[in-house]
């Protein structure tokens, strides 16, 4: 038994000291358990933006095809659409060869002419429309067909070719007959001979 409270005093100080302060303990106060940490912040809800705006629709008529009286290697093909757009004429022989014309005018009333056909050709004929905001329309199933040639305007074959002295392409040449009177004449003609396009002066 401890009679000395002298000693007891010293540590009571001491653990007053280690306490910081005497009456504040270091594990004083309420626990905090799950249910007192903070509620956390709901994510914040977006809103839908409005519904676009519905594309127009995009129609084309039935083309209407004209022959070019003054040259027959040439016509133009006519449509309208249902909104501006741009357009393509696309005339298809069946040995695949084929000729595209565009109208890159936004427009709503179309007039292309075409060149650079043959004489006495049936086509397959499509026209295409495109819009801005990129609709794209098509119609096929159309024929169109080119007459002969003047007398004047001969066709040829041919039977050499040499890469060197002449470009790939078409070639425009002037062509005239004195004998027969024929007036002058500027032909384009293709790679195989065949005229695919004239102008006669006169």
């Amino acid at each position: 038994m401890f009679r000395s409270t002298g000693s007891l005093g010293i540590v009571l100080v001491v653990l007053c000291t280690m306490m910081d302060a005497c009456g504040s303990h270091p594990f004083e106060g309420t626990p905090q358990g799950p249910a007192d940490q903070p509620t956390p912040t709901p994510p914040p809800v977006s809103t839908p933006g409005p519904t676009p705006t519905p594309l127009p629709p995009l129609e084309v008529s039935t083309p209407v095809v004209t022959i070019d009286p003054s040259n027959v290697l040439a016509l133009t093909v006519a449509f309208s659409s249902s909104i501006p757009t741009s357009a393509t004429v696309r005339l298809s022989e069946d040995t695949g060869y084929e000729v595209v014309a565009e109208d890159t005018i936004l427009e709503i009333e179309h007039d292309i002419l075409v060149i650079g056909l043959h004489a006495e050709t049936a086509y397959d004929l499509e026209v295409c429309a495109f819009a801005t905001a990129g609709q794209k329309t098509c119609s096929s199933g159309h024929r169109a067909s080119t007459g002969p040639l003047p007398e004047n305007i001969p066709a040829g074959t041919v039977t050499r070719y040499d890469s060197q002295r002449v470009q790939p392409g078409w070639t425009l040449t002037n062509i005239s007959n004195r004998d027969l009177d024929w007036p002058a004449a500027a032909v384009i003609y293709d790679l195989s001979g065949q005229p695919v396009w004239y102008y006669i002066d006169g």
